[in-house]
């Protein structure tokens, strides 16, 4: 699969959200280039740049609106999951 950094569109297989991280991207890209290389998923570029368990959801909305996307990854890390949202 192949990994593709940019704005939210209509179609595509899967969009990543990612709390914030440059090493988050670093691994799900790796991750990706053992699969299917037919495929692209998109990490959307989203000005300003969201950080936190609540900026991703607000992206997972935004993006929900914006496109016929059925298939999302989301990358939290563990410091942002409290025992409340359990």
């Amino acid at each position: 699969m192949k990994i593709i950094r940019g704005g939210i569109v209509k179609e595509i297989y899967a969009y990543v959200l990612l709390r914030n991280g440059s090493i988050d991207e670093r691994i799900v890209s790796a991750l990706a280039e053992r699969y299917n290389h037919s495929k692209e998923m998109r990490i959307p570029t989203i000005s300003p740049r969201p950080t936190g368990l609540d900026a991703v959801v607000k992206a997972l909305v935004r993006c929900m609106d914006k496109s016929i996307v059925m298939r999302y990854i989301i990358a939290l890390d563990h410091e942002h999951i409290t025992s409340k949202m359990i």
